[in-house]
């Protein structure tokens, strides 16, 4: 019988409501919105607590999140920093995985612990990082009218999840990089164009594959990138703006 593999997990609650947003939660920070009567960093860390894979979590966000919180003794709270990378690095320094690490933010309410740990039964936990992605047209049967943005790949339209699994041994490797997709992540073009001078012109003409992306990965960062096709639609939801959080309602 095959030992199932474990992780440790961050979710990121922190930063900002935009001015739209605190006028729709009435809240001023993101990690404080709520669905159903309950923060979504609360749903989140309550589904991923479920997930037999995962050991310790670590939160972080501002402190009056920590009040509505209810963590188990292996679990701790991060005070927020500045950026989302500063949040992310300083819980891996306090939190200090063994050897992988799962890292999901908190603005996905609709996540579920099944989602999660179909995600890490079919990781390959050798690589340097695992990314869950999926047809977009099955995230549409899931999520009817949603305009979050898809790939268009040589081999069909995809559209990725909102985690990733990272092998400790690598972070030295991973560091760089993961700081170049955070600060470019807000822009599909901006994204294309960290893969190199020729992935624009790949990708405009829909000759992009997964593939070109994993060469990528080895050659910039020396490392085994693993996509995890066909994970849970809900992986491809966020709530952070208005039109979101009105698709939410619906």
């Amino acid at each position: 019988m095959k030992v199932r593999e474990t992780s440790d997990a961050i979710i990121l609650a922190g930063g900002d409501a935009s001015p739209e947003m605190h006028q729709l939660t009435k809240q001023t920070r993101r990690g404080l919105f709520e669905f159903h009567g309950r923060s979504y960093a609360d749903i989140v860390y309550s589904e991923m607590r479920n997930v037999d894979q995962i050991q310790r979590i670590a939160i972080v966000g501002p402190p009056e999140l920590e009040r509505g919180l209810s963590l188990q003794s292996n679990d701790i709270f991060v005070p927020e920093g500045s950026t989302l990378s500063d949040n992310l690095f300083k819980s891996i320094n306090i939190l200090r995985p063994a050897h992988h690490c799962l890292v999901t933010a908190s603005d996905n309410p609709l996540l579920t612990a099944t989602a999660f740990s179909d995600f890490l039964d079919r990781c390959d936990w050798s690589a340097g990082f695992s990314y869950p992605y999926l047809r977009h047209s099955d995230f549409l049967r899931a999520f009817p009218h949603a305009t979050n943005i898809p790939v268009k790949f040589k081999d069909g339209i995809w559209i990725g999840g909102g985690c990733v699994r990272l092998n400790m041994e690598y972070l030295p490797a991973l560091e760089s990089g993961v700081k170049e997709v955070i600060a470019s992540r807000k822009s599909l073009w901006r994204m294309v164009r960290l893969l190199g001078l020729s992935v624009p012109v790949l990708y405009a003409s829909r000759q992009l594959t997964v593939g070109h992306i994993k060469q990528w990965c080895k050659k910039r960062i020396d490392v085994d990138a693993d996509f995890v096709p066909d994970c849970d639609p809900a992986f491809a939801i966020d709530i952070d703006d208005p039109e979101d959080w009105h698709y939410l309602g619906t």
